[in-house]
């Protein structure tokens, strides 16, 4: 049997502060549509102007996060950089305590995962 690896179609929520919206179509410079390109763009919902919609763009699936306006990362407080796999932090008959990370990456990415599941 071969399996063909496809990409995932990847987007983002943007949550603007109260009163902000999306600028309407004729209101984006010829230079600012040129930068964003074809990339669709659309309010959540219609009684919430100030979250956005930004995708689906073909891309692969490299987890979740958030950044904060400050910089701060939500996810990121023991991982800090790409790995090129799980390096285990713990080890065989080793006690370890609760919520204690068992990888240097403890983040099992999507949105609505818990950290009880484990993506294998």
């Amino acid at each position: 049997m071969i399996w063909h690896v496809q990409t995932l179609n990847v987007g983002a929520i943007l949550i603007l502060p109260e009163g902000f919206e999306l600028a309407s179509p004729d209101c984006i410079s010829p230079e600012m549509k040129e930068k964003i390109g074809n990339l669709p763009f659309q309010n959540y919902r219609p009684t919430k102007k100030n979250i956005l919609v930004i995708g689906s763009v073909p891309g692969g699936n490299r987890g979740r996060g958030q950044i904060y306006p400050d910089g701060n990362k939500s996810n990121n407080t023991v991982y800090n950089a790409t790995a090129t796999g799980p390096e285990l932090l713990v080890s065989k008959g080793e006690s370890i305590k609760l919520d204690q990370p068992l990888t240097i990456n403890p983040n099992v990415g999507a949105f609505g995962q818990g950290n009880a599941e484990i993506v294998l």
